[in-house]
């Protein structure tokens, strides 16, 4: 997954409704690793932007953005 990469959230406690969301990613973190094997067990976190507000929190803030650790997204396309 690369910044301008389309996905949609799987179907998470977190997300309302009875399918997951499209977004775009914006950004993505990679677990920082100096001088030692990487640690897969830290996933990759990434930034997505959705197009509607998301209920996000346990207080249901209304967010364009939110962050997801990759294996809660699934790829719809890749971006240019």
């Amino acid at each position: 997954m690369k910044v301008g990469d389309l996905v949609k959230t799987r179907l998470l406690p977190r997300t309302r409704g009875g399918e997951g969301h499209l977004g775009f990613i914006i950004e993505v973190q990679h677990p920082v690793v100096q001088g030692h094997p990487p640690d897969y067990r830290t996933p990759t976190a990434v930034l997505v932007h959705f197009s509607e507000f998301q209920l996000v929190g346990e207080r249901g803030e209304p967010r364009l953005q939110q962050w997801f650790h990759k294996n809660e997204l699934e790829m719809i396309s890749e971006g240019g």
